[in-house]
């Protein structure tokens, strides 16, 4: 409980203002607890006066008002969603409009604690939703991406740092003596010492300039090395780089190699997505063959949200279906097997493809060996021809699949496995 008290007059204003008071406060909760009546005193002034004439006539003072004394209680209540004051019979909290209808606690470091969990709970679920929303996103967060190589990202930064400026030493120290002597020539006469003085500074200060120029000449030089050493280092990148892009142009099988390897490294993707390719190449038909490593399937959020269990006081974890991981998981591949297709044939500025073929393998272990393993479990061709008259942002990434007459395993939970697509005759690297 809350409690307030106010004072006032046992007369018929006063009454008027408790009334008045109490209808004020009764809009922020507050309620009558107790009225206590205090009987007002005998005007003193009064009984003297009445004395000087009879004494008799004190009794006939007057006597100041009494007061009413009024305490006002309230019940408060603490919102459970953040922990902070609500009068008792609001409907929402006045700070986060939570419906106090769905938890109040009648102590503040109880309330405070369960909005503590409950924060913690949605924040884990906004999470696991970011999580979700990435991997549903996988494709289409390509497609606004220009994918084409910049030559330019090759660049190693000059890693000889330049040169440190010189740091030039101030003139050597003035004694008082000798700062006197400068001011008043005729002391060196009567103190001949104050003459060897200056002269040793005057000398010292010459070899010290001496010394700043000679550092500082050496500077200009070791910056004028440093400057030519950079120059000529990017200038030799800058050739490496274009001779990189003309053989490129010219489909040298090494330098397209390099380049499809180079486009598939600088995608993103989420944190924790294996990063690993193999590439043939048949360069008479100018296919190529991608066998790419697919996340394991614990990469799946296992939970569909967390939630705050009021009657226990904790967090629980709804976990996915297994149903749920199975569609997932193949929607998912789905989508790798596409975005791949298109970033190469989107960078594809040689002209050096006419289709893509794409193998996902899961790596796992083999429950009857123990033994690692790596198993093909999608796998899909698509001409460039085709594939480019697609709209992938619009596009349901199953039906696609279907229509380049993808193959997926029957079962992903238990990496089924299938034949990977293979061409005759492929430069693999």
């Amino acid at each position: 409980m809350e409690y307030l008290t106010q004072k006032f007059e046992n007369t018929a204003d006063g009454i008027r203002r408790k009334d008045a008071y109490t209808q004020q406060v009764a809009a922020q909760g507050y309620r009558i607890i107790s009225e206590q009546v205090e009987n007002g005193h005998v005007k003193g002034n009064e009984q003297c006066c009445n004395a000087l004439i009879c004494l008799p006539l004190i009794f006939m003072a007057g006597r100041t008002p009494g007061n009413i004394l009024v305490t006002y209680g309230r019940e408060l209540l603490y919102c459970n969603s953040c922990g902070t004051a609500a009068i008792a019979g609001s409907r929402f909290c006045s700070t986060c409009r939570a419906d106090l209808a769905k938890g109040t606690s009648t102590s503040q470091d109880s309330a405070r604690a369960i909005s503590g969990q409950k924060q913690e709970a949605a924040k884990r679920t906004a999470d696991i939703n970011k999580r979700r929303g990435e991997l549903d996103g996988l494709l289409t967060a390509s497609l606004a991406l220009d994918h084409q190589l910049d030559w330019n990202s090759l660049k190693d930064k000059f890693s000889l740092p330049p040169p440190h400026p010189a740091s030039l030493s101030g003139e050597p120290p003035q004694s008082r003596l000798v700062r006197i002597s400068l001011t008043v020539p005729f002391i060196e006469n009567i103190i001949p010492p104050i003459r060897r003085k200056r002269l040793a500074w005057q000398k010292a200060k010459e070899q010290n300039q001496h010394r700043s120029q000679a550092a500082s000449a050496k500077y200009d030089r070791d910056l004028r090395q440093w400057q030519d050493l950079r120059d000529s280092a990017e200038k030799e990148q800058k050739e490496q780089i274009e001779a990189k892009r003309r053989l490129y142009l010219a489909k040298d099988a090494d330098s397209l190699h390099q380049y499809w390897a180079k486009v598939l490294e600088q995608s993103h993707y989420p944190s924790g997505f294996p990063r690993s390719y193999t590439l043939g190449y048949a360069p008479a038909d100018q296919r190529l063959i991608v066998d790419s490593a697919l996340p394991p399937l614990s990469f799946l959020p296992q939970v569909v949200e967390v939630k705050y269990e009021p009657n226990r006081n904790t967090l629980e974890e709804v976990p996915v279906s297994q149903a749920w991981v199975a569609e997932t998981y193949a929607g998912l591949a789905i989508k790798i097997a596409l975005r791949t297709i298109y970033e190469l044939f989107q960078s594809d500025v040689a002209n050096a493809l006419t289709s893509v073929a794409f193998n996902g393998r899961i790596r796992g272990i083999d429950k009857s060996t123990g033994q690692d393993t790596n198993v093909f479990v999608i796998s899909v061709e698509a001409s460039k021809a085709e594939f480019t008259t697609m709209n992938l942002a619009q596009v349901d990434p199953k039906a696609c699949f279907t229509r380049l007459k993808g193959i997926l395993s029957n079962d992903l939970t238990e990496r089924t496995p299938i034949a990977p697509i293979r061409f005759a005759s492929s430069v693999t690297q």
